[in-house]
């Protein structure tokens, strides 16, 4: 998967799984937006994943559902189980990988790559693939 679909994927999920949660909890969006401190346009446009929660926004979120903030982002990807303990990574961990997805989106947007064209993100791969080359010496 690539950073943007990876991004993509996170978002579209987190928001599915917001609505999931408001859905059993049979909060209208008005209720959870008031829970929140953010208009009802604004919990529908992150359960439509059409705009980035950041982590201080999803724990909000995560505590006017009464979940904890793993179960907001289950599918993403971004939490990874330990078999044994059925431990998930930590909120720090997934709040850089949040940040991490933002920052390839905003260069991308900046440098205006489009993410979806595999030359692109072929581009954006070499430019990684260096900045790590550069890390380890």
């Amino acid at each position: 998967m690539t950073g943007l679909d990876d991004s993509k994927n996170f978002y579209l999920t987190t928001g599915k799984n917001i609505k999931k949660y408001r859905d059993l909890r049979n909060y209208s969006l008005q209720v959870l937006a008031e829970k929140v401190g953010v208009t009802k346009k604004t919990i529908q446009r992150y359960e439509n994943g059409d705009i980035r929660i950041d982590m201080e926004r999803l724990k909000e979120v995560a505590n006017a559902l009464d979940v904890p903030v793993k179960k907001l982002t289950e599918g993403t990807g971004v939490f990874t189980v330990n078999e044994e303990s059925s431990a998930y990574s930590t909120n720090a961990e997934l709040s850089e990988k949040m940040e991490l997805l933002g920052q390839v989106e905003r260069l991308a947007e900046k440098y205006q790559l489009d993410l979806s064209d595999p030359a692109s993100m072929q581009l954006l791969e070499e430019a990684f693939n260096f900045v790590k080359r550069i890390q380890k010496k």
